[in-house]
């Protein structure tokens, strides 16, 4: 069997990938809700929730895809003030 393919506890699979070992509730929001409508692919065995590195390197590397679009920001137009504004600042302040 691969490696990569390898039954483990999520915690402890998110670690091996990343260094760094999740808290139990990062974990569950992540195959449960999911981040963006990406969910962490897992497995129910013997009552333990389960996943493989591989799975997990694909979960990153597709969140990691989303974060990096850029998303162009909003521009907001000054609304055109009316003839009469104009004309009121024109008269009463001189501009």
């Amino acid at each position: 069997m691969n490696p990569e393919q390898k039954l483990m506890r999520v915690p402890l699979a998110v670690e091996i990938v990343t260094g760094n070992r999740p808290s139990p509730a990062a974990c569950w929001r992540w195959y449960m809700k999911g981040i963006k409508g990406v969910k962490l692919e897992t497995w129910m065995v013997g009552g333990a929730r389960m996943t493989s590195i591989a799975a997990v390197r694909e979960w990153i590397a597709i969140r990691t895809q989303q974060a990096s679009i850029i998303k162009s920001p909003v521009i907001e137009k000054r609304p055109k003030l009316s003839q009469q504004t104009r004309d009121f600042l024109k008269r009463e302040l001189g501009v």
